[in-house]
């Protein structure tokens, strides 16, 4: 986030039981809000906890080393003051990763504004050997919405040469600069299919929540099977799908049937 006062930027998180158990709760506080702010160019990420009063009886375990775990290390800033720098300075060393395969504009609904968003394709390597560690390491901080948004959601095993994403950025101008930021991305699995093909293997399909139900989730998918189908996949199945990707699903196919329908 560039704006801490732009309250479309703000969400609650999905799901936290990976954080306080099955029934999300923390005890031993009276009023607890934690608050989480995660830099959009780096996905560095500031945590804070702020609490009323502390019970004198129940135990009351530390939230912010409750999460901290399934931080990336490096990416944790622990002043406020020194993250704030770091959005304007991330901002100018950020730079979209992959191959650019297609691109649409989207007026935003509530506000009239239209702004120009591109789908890149990446592999995280190329051979068992040789990996993007500059990738690698920005994909570290940016799964940690796994958790938020995928119930069930685990990380991946990035260092395999057969994984895939798919990058969904949107372009924005500040002070006369174009710049993109990650708002959405999908990694795939890669099998050899039987004699000269391969399927692809949709794993984690996922847009920041600011920028769900805005139309980019078919687009996105839209993009995946096109990139893969000109690459000659045999299939493109689903890796164990949320009832909200089924349903995503189930529009896209019935939009390409109208579509070819002619």
């Amino acid at each position: 986030m560039d704006d801490f006062n732009d309250d479309s930027k703000l969400f609650h998180p999905e799901y936290a039981h990976i954080f306080f158990g099955d029934d999300e709760q923390l005890t031993g506080y009276n009023e607890p809000i934690i608050t989480i702010y995660i830099n959009a160019w780096s996905f560095k990420v500031y945590l804070n906890f702020e609490y009323n009063q502390k019970h004198k009886v129940l135990p009351a375990p530390d939230p912010i080393a409750l999460i901290t775990p399934y931080i990336a290390k490096d990416s944790i800033i622990s002043d406020l003051n020194e993250f704030k720098e770091s959005i304007g300075k991330d901002r100018k060393l950020s730079k979209p990763f992959g191959n650019p395969i297609s691109n649409y504009e989207l007026t935003n609904r509530n506000t009239g504004e239209t702004k120009e968003y591109n789908l890149y394709f990446h592999q995280f390597g190329t051979t068992d050997e040789k990996f993007d560690e500059e990738f690698v390491s920005f994909h570290e901080n940016v799964q940690f919405f796994i958790l938020l948004e995928i119930d069930g959601g685990t990380y991946i095993e990035a260092k395999d040469p057969r994984w895939e994403v798919f990058l969904l950025y949107e372009k924005q101008n500040i002070d006369g600069t174009d710049y993109e930021h990650l708002i959405g991305y999908c990694t795939a699995y890669r099998f050899y299919a039987f004699p000269d093909s391969f399927r692809l293997r949709i794993s984690q399909f996922l847009l920041f929540p600011p920028y769900q139900k805005c139309g980019h989730g078919r687009r996105l998918l839209q993009g995946i099977y096109d990139n893969a189908i000109l690459r000659g996949a045999r299939d493109i199945p689903v890796e164990d799908p949320a009832p909200e990707f089924g349903r995503l699903r189930g529009m896209y196919i019935c939009y390409q049937n109208i579509l070819f329908s002619y």
